[in-house]
């Protein structure tokens, strides 16, 4: 009969599986996804969503786009040429053309 304290065969077993998988876990992953070598990890970014990109939203989302672990995605204003000044903004500063322009502030909520 096995003493209370004592480990069983499935618990070892057990305890054994979750360490193996946490450890090739570990070696598995890019550094890039857990934040090493100076990067961010993609859970410690800011997903950015502007309403309403007047003269003062864009000052301050220039400053904001300044910071590697804040990404603007998504920008709703009524009026297009504020909008399509705002996504020009984000996406030269990104290379990319991934910012999403609503006219409705609800649609980006």
């Amino acid at each position: 009969m096995p003493q209370p304290d004592s480990t069983t065969r499935r618990e070892f077993l057990l305890h054994t599986a979750a360490a193996s998988a946490a450890v090739s876990l570990a070696t598995v992953l890019p550094s890039k996804v857990l934040g090493r070598d100076g990067n961010t990890a993609p859970s410690e970014k800011i997903t950015l969503g502007v309403i309403g990109i007047g003269p003062r939203c864009t000052y301050d989302l220039k400053a904001m786009l300044e910071f590697a672990d804040v990404q603007c995605v998504a920008i709703a204003d009524v009026q297009a040429s504020r909008r399509d000044a705002g996504k020009k903004l984000v996406d030269g500063h990104y290379g990319n053309s991934d910012c999403v322009l609503y006219r409705d502030f609800r649609e980006l909520l």
